[in-house]
């Protein structure tokens, strides 16, 4: 029988996972809160170019993920390290999410990002568990605003 320690982690993840689609569905979030590319260190924007060239053809994809990755920005905004405490709960929850975003609506499939999108990330906050403290929610915050502008094709490089 699980414990209720761990029956409270399995719960967090499932919340935590479901953040990011629920926010994005609730808020729709424009892609004119997109910051400025030229606001990304060289290495962000280098480490999120390969996932721009892979989305140009598929506008509603590009943008659907755009406002997912905003809505992602925004729950770590708002989560303030409550919930989201580690990198590996991160990476859980934001796979949870992304399989719940696009469940059933026909965009999954190519053009795939997913490996693009994990090179950016661990190229910001390592491939490590670790704690999420400020900086490095404040670094997760950052690429994942560049993952957005990333796949929003519509906004000219």
């Amino acid at each position: 029988m699980p414990s209720s320690k761990s029956s409270d982690s399995s719960k967090n993840i499932v919340i935590a996972g479901l953040i990011a689609a629920t926010i994005w569905a609730y808020y729709q979030c424009p892609t004119d809160t997109l910051p400025d590319p030229s606001s990304f260190s060289q290495e962000i924007r280098e480490s999120v170019l390969p996932i721009r060239s892979k989305l140009s053809s598929s506008p509603e994809k590009s943008q659907a993920l755009s406002g997912f990755y905003l809505a992602w920005v925004d729950a770590l905004q708002r989560d303030q390290g409550n919930r989201i405490k580690t990198t590996a709960l991160f990476r859980t929850a934001h796979s949870f999410s992304l399989d719940v975003f696009l469940q059933e609506t026909g965009m999954q499939g190519d053009p795939t990002v997913g490996a693009e999108i994990d090179a950016a990330i661990i190229a910001a906050i390592g491939n490590k568990v670790v704690p999420i403290d400020e900086d490095l929610s404040h670094q997760l915050q950052k690429v994942l605003l560049a993952i957005a502008w990333a796949c929003d094709a519509n906004i000219p490089q």
